[in-house]
């Protein structure tokens, strides 16, 4: 899916449709305002409370990380310097956008971008720059740390941008194509082919590696918490996971 909905809008990235960021009304389905020529990319734009009270939509597109008005579509900020395809959507917290994506150039993949800038902000409002890449799995904030995975489970200090814990390979992982799911302080981490990793959130610890067996079908959906339930979708079949 890549949409999102504030208010009375429907924002939808239509890149790879039409090269564009669309508004529409939810009561009519009609077009609000259109953000053109943004750059192919594959994932859903995020909102993002700026300083100062603004609420700004923001989208990672090949070569640039954008952030929007919301009231008319016009493009408000972007840092350059990056380049190819593009899957992974930003996550923010109180003001920061992080991103980690691959095709950076001169500084790593992954970023921490204060919002509420204008124009070019690559110099004025990125607070730090790492090593890091991520192809198609978006990554996950909680309590002032980023985590993401890449066959290896990341965490940043999502204050400064340095190893919050050392990064750990997760034996028998594949490419992810879902993204990190983080609850009751554990984080779920499912790769295309090679199975399931449960890792503790705080050390990086690697609690538990699970397969379905009787399943060897692809997994690309994320899987998602409801009432103490695990709900994971392969190719071949739904999942609901946890006790009876």
């Amino acid at each position: 899916m890549r949409k999102a909905s504030y208010k009375n809008l429907v924002i939808v990235n239509a890149s790879i449709e039409s090269n564009s960021l669309v508004a529409l009304a939810r009561s009519t389905g009609k077009e609000v305002w259109r953000a053109r020529k943004i750059g192919a990319s594959w994932n859903t734009p995020v909102l993002v409370d700026a300083p100062g009270g603004a609420t700004e939509v923001v989208l990672s597109v090949n070569n640039a990380v954008l952030g929007f008005d919301l009231s008319d579509g016009k493009e408000l900020w972007r840092v350059g310097g990056f380049g190819g395809y593009v899957c992974a959507s930003v996550v923010a917290d109180k003001g920061v956008v992080y991103v980690v994506r691959t095709g950076a150039k001169g500084g790593g993949g992954a970023l921490a971008i204060k919002a509420g800038g204008r124009g070019d902000v690559a110099e004025s409002h990125v607070l730090w720059r790492a090593n890091g890449s991520s192809l198609v799995s978006s990554p996950v904030y909680e309590g002032g740390r980023l985590y993401w995975v890449d066959g290896v489970v990341h965490c940043l200090d999502a204050a400064t941008g340095k190893e919050a814990v050392k990064p750990r390979r997760l034996a028998g992982a594949g490419r992810p194509y879902a993204s990190t799911l983080l609850a009751d302080g554990k984080l779920y981490a499912m790769s295309i082919r090679g199975g399931g990793h449960v890792v503790d959130a705080a050390t990086l610890q690697v609690l538990s590696h699970n397969t379905f067996t009787d399943d060897t079908s692809r997994v690309n959906a994320s899987p998602i918490v409801n009432e103490g339930h695990i709900l994971l979708r392969t190719d071949q079949f739904l999942y609901c996971i946890g006790k009876k």
